[in-house]
């Protein structure tokens, strides 16, 4: 140890940083400055924005935090609306989609497009069990529940006619074109 107590301080070369009135960060790259002569250098809690002159800012910028406040609103927006076109379909029977019978259990639908002509798929784990065109219907209210529709066929057995989901205002009517016997195809 030496005799002189500023000696063992650590030091910051090169810088000299101080508070200015006006709260702002002012520093000088010629003198030698220790870390425990100004505490207000070291307790800054704010990240610095640097403008020109060697002044340092240490306000937010108000435009860069709308900015990027407006982006995560667009990206949450689009996200959600592409989550709008999958849903879940659970058959307590054995049921006909466009002519392939699936069997009783959880499903997930998916469909691309809006209006008439929407194409559905029918997922089970990762593999498209199923696929047809469908139509997007507006119903009167917000579903309750997820729930499928079923029709009977002539022979008995059932036929999916619409899919409806909990929390929309919508539902997917099946265009029932890919074979199988309907109840309007029997009576003849």
């Amino acid at each position: 140890m030496c005799g002189n107590p500023a000696a063992n301080e650590p030091t910051l070369t090169g810088v000299l940083v101080s508070l200015a009135p006006d709260g702002n960060i002012v520093g000088s790259a010629t003198q030698k400055a220790s870390l425990f002569a100004s505490g207000r250098a070291a307790t800054n809690r704010f990240p610095a924005i640097r403008k020109t002159g060697g002044v340092v800012n240490t306000a937010f910028d108000v435009r860069k935090t709308f900015k990027g406040s407006f982006l995560a609103t667009i990206a949450l927006i689009a996200g959600s609306a592409l989550a709008s076109s999958k849903g879940s379909l659970d058959l307590q029977h054995p049921t006909s989609i466009a002519g392939k019978q699936l069997a009783s259990g959880s499903y997930t639908v998916r469909w691309e497009g809006t209006g008439d002509q929407v194409e559905l798929k029918v997922y089970h784990g990762k593999a498209v069990v199923a696929s047809t065109s469908a139509r997007v219907v507006k119903t009167d209210t917000p579903q309750r529940y997820d729930s499928a529709v079923t029709m009977k066929n002539g022979d008995g057995s059932l036929s999916l006619a619409q899919i409806r989901f909990a929390g929309k205002s919508f539902a997917l009517e099946i265009s029932n074109d890919g074979g199988g016997s309907g109840s309007a195809g029997a009576a003849r």
